[in-house]
């Protein structure tokens, strides 16, 4: 990925992480991006994930998110960060645990030590706020 596209990365997570929720603005600049490199599904995936950031006043539905995801794995079937944004998709929009779990199994066929290492860390996050 080029420096320009890391640099509006950047300020996008950044305008997330300081409003809580992803603007219109935000899923624009994300759409820019795809337009100069649609075959990258880190670009996809991180499309759905702002769709499911966004506050509500945006164009873009839920199912948008979902789809973005299944578009980064048809690019690239090992890519896991795909499949556990599904898993989450599922689990915490969709309230269907099963159709998450199988997105989950399908992650962990993969090895991938930086994504387990944050499903790891979800789930641990999870447990707790449980107890």
């Amino acid at each position: 990925m080029p420096n320009k596209e890391k640099i509006v990365i950047a300020r996008i997570k950044s305008n997330v992480r300081k409003k809580g929720f992803a603007t219109v603005k935000d899923l624009q600049n994300a759409e820019r991006l795809l337009k100069q490199n649609s075959q990258d599904p880190s670009l996809w995936c991180f499309r759905g994930d702002l769709i499911q950031l966004s506050n509500g006043t945006v164009s873009w539905k839920l199912t948008d998110a979902l789809k973005s995801y299944r578009r980064a794995i048809s690019l690239d079937n090992t890519f896991q960060e795909a499949y556990v944004s599904a898993a989450y998709y599922h689990y915490a929009v969709q309230n269907s645990p099963n159709r998450a779990m199988k997105y989950l199994k399908s992650a962990l066929k993969i090895k991938s030590t930086k994504v387990l290492l944050k499903l790891g860390q979800e789930i641990q996050k999870e447990i707790r706020l449980k107890q």
